[in-house]
């Protein structure tokens, strides 16, 4: 799946939240922050619903083609090399305390964000 700069490739080592992750390739050069990964539920009939259960959105950093990015499930400290023209590995974590992909039928949603606006309830 593709959304022009971004690929998402697939999810390993599904259901260990120890080493769980979703690969994606960074295809052009592009802000990651205009993008959002999720999942979603299923209805009773067994097809994909329109009920999300995670959403992570990346953090504003500028990526390059040939970067690699490896979105982990778990907590961590993310870490982004300092660009220097070669491909890199970013290890990012979403921070939840349980794994979210299952081994087969779940999809990766990959989202870029043409706009968006925020609005504090009071």
């Amino acid at each position: 799946m593709s959304v022009s700069e971004l690929s998402a490739q697939y999810a390993s080592y599904q259901g260990d939240i120890d080493d769980e992750y979703v690969r994606i390739d960074v295809e052009e050069e592009c802000w990651l922050d205009d993008f959002l990964v999720m999942d979603n539920t299923y209805n009773e009939n067994g097809g994909v619903s329109n009920k999300y259960r995670h959403v992570y959105h990346f953090p504003f950093e500028k990526v390059y083609p040939g970067d690699k990015i490896k979105l982990y499930t778990k907590e961590g400290r993310n870490s982004i090399p300092y660009y220097t023209g070669i491909n890199r590995t970013i290890s990012l974590y979403w921070g939840l305390g349980k794994s979210i992909w299952n081994k087969d039928g779940d999809i990766i949603h990959l989202i870029k964000i043409a706009a968006s606006e925020s609005k504090e309830v009071i």
